[in-house]
C-alpha cells in the first residue's frame, strides 16, 4: 500500500461564512524527493477564524524570510526558534 497526500484546497474563497464547498479534499500519491528536496510530514493543521478579517482589512501582512542551503538548516531552525526570522521562514536547498 503505498502513502498518499492528503491536500485540503481552497476551492473558492468564503463571501461570508465558510462551507462545506470552500475545500475540498485531494488524495494524491506521495512524490519521491529529487536532489536538494526534502520531504516533510504535516501532522497538524489549524486555522484561525480572526486571520480572514486581518487579510481582508489589510492589517496582517507578512514576508518570507529565506535562508540558502543545506549547510544552514540548524542556524535556520535556530532563528526560527529565537524569533529572529520575520514572516513566513524558509529553507532553500
Amino acid at each position: 500500500m503505498s502513502a498518499s497526500n492528503r491536500q485540503w484546497v481552497l476551492v473558492r474563497r468564503p463571501e461570508a461564512r465558510v462551507e462545506e464547498g470552500c475545500f475540498e479534499l485531494r488524495k494524491t500519491p506521495v512524490p519521491e524527493p529529487q536532489e536538494a528536496q526534502a520531504l516533510v510530514r504535516a501532522r497538524w493543521l489549524a486555522f484561525e477564524p480572526a486571520m480572514r478579517g486581518w487579510v481582508d482589512d489589510g492589517s496582517l501582512v507578512w514576508d518570507v524570510d529565506v535562508q540558502c542551503g543545506f549547510e544552514n538548516a540548524p542556524k535556520t531552525l535556530v532563528r526560527l526558534y529565537n524569533g529572529e526570522n520575520f514572516g513566513k521562514q524558509l529553507l532553500e536547498l
